[in-house]
């Protein structure tokens, strides 16, 4: 694949990704419904390309379940997350639910920095207090003001945890 090609794919899942969030808040189905489809869509759509793509199909090879047990706890997971993240876009609206849920590269730093003892350095330290300070801004004045539902903006930071 040449590098244009690539560029091109991925600007294409990024404008579909992108209507994501609009599209969740626009449905009229509940936020659960919305998940399932999601990803019982995808599912289907990966199960046709790996039957018409052959070295993407899988190989049952000696301590083939382990891969797969790995696979659908991870499915589990990320169905979790739709279901709540979804629960905050009806609550909060698409931006700021999403706006939330991006917040995740900061647990995933301070869980590396944690659990994997990799080192966060003072530049990150500072970009992460301004952004952090930044939802707050978002945030908190909605929260006081009960403009903003409490529970999609928590729902909206466990999705992105």
């Amino acid at each position: 694949m040449n590098r244009l090609t690539a560029i091109g794919l991925v600007a294409a899942g990024a404008l579909c990704i992108s209507f994501a969030a609009p599209l969740v808040k626009a449905i009229e189905l509940g936020p659960s419904a919305i998940g399932a489809y999601r990803t019982g869509i995808a599912a289907f759509i990966l199960l046709i390309a790996s039957l018409i793509h052959p070295p993407s199909r899988p190989q049952l090879k000696p301590g083939w379940q382990k891969p797969i047990a790995w696979a659908a706890l991870s499915g589990v997971a990320f169905g979790l997350d739709l279901f709540i993240w979804h629960r905050s876009i009806i609550l909060t609206g698409a931006g700021l639910a999403t706006l939330l849920a991006n917040t995740q590269v900061f647990w995933v730093a301070i869980c590396s920095a944690l659990f994997l003892s990799e080192r966060l350095t003072l530049r990150f330290g500072i970009c992460a207090a301004g952004a952090i300070v930044g939802v707050g801004l978002l945030t908190v004045p909605g929260l006081i003001g009960a403009t903003l539902s409490a529970q999609g903006t928590v729902f909206g930071l466990i999705a992105a945890v």
